[in-house]
């Protein structure tokens, strides 16, 4: 028979503080690491060029081909702004809303289209 080492005399508790903590500390580091990895792609997408973001997520091309345009079609959005970041993109949008607000007419919201 094998030798059983330690007291057996003493019978296991269920450990309830314990598996309380054990949830709490997992929660909270799924929450966290939830938290994390949004931001997380969410500075990597506005970082990059928004042909390369957009060229990532649409294999098509069919959103492409709708904000930029093709060879026969116009797009929503200016060549110009294909190469920018998407940063730079909310910049001009916010700096030609404000100065149509400031008494500019619509050209200046023509800027960005």
């Amino acid at each position: 028979m094998a030798k059983i080492y330690g007291r057996p005399d003493r019978s296991k508790k269920s450990g309830v503080i314990g598996k309380i903590l054990c949830f709490v500390i997992g929660f909270t580091v799924g929450i966290v690491g939830t938290i994390g990895g949004i931001i997380g792609a969410g500075y990597y997408i506005y970082s990059q060029p928004v042909d390369k973001t957009i060229k990532l997520v649409d294999k098509s091309g069919a959103i492409y081909t709708t904000l930029f345009g093709s060879d026969d079609s116009v797009g929503i959005l200016n060549e110009k702004y294909a190469s920018l970041k998407i940063g730079d993109i909310l910049g001009d949008s916010i700096n030609a809303v404000k100065a149509f607000t400031n008494g500019g007419s619509l050209s200046d919201l023509n800027e960005i289209s």
